[in-house]
């Protein structure tokens, strides 16, 4: 399940990347990249999902949960 709202101003174009058959054997590899401001609407839900998300707050502050707790995401927070 993967439901989402991109309220976000795009601060640079997503980059995509098409992992070599070596990359994939690899436990984490890169797909895509984004820079961009997220606003108060901005949230995603991810359950079965079989690739990561990796996020870091350069500023601002926000909220995660995660196993039915809620976590304040701060400025200069990896998640």
């Amino acid at each position: 399940m993967l439901k989402y709202n991109l309220d976000v101003t795009v601060a640079t174009p997503m980059k995509h990347y098409t992992p070599s058959s070596f990359a994939k054997q690899l436990p984490f590899y890169v797909e895509s990249f984004a820079h961009y401001i997220a606003h108060s609407e901005y949230f995603t839900e991810r359950e079965g999902v079989d690739n990561y998300y990796l996020v870091y707050t350069v500023s601002g502050c926000g909220s995660l949960k995660y196993r039915n707790k809620e976590y304040l995401i701060k400025a200069g927070s990896v998640f």
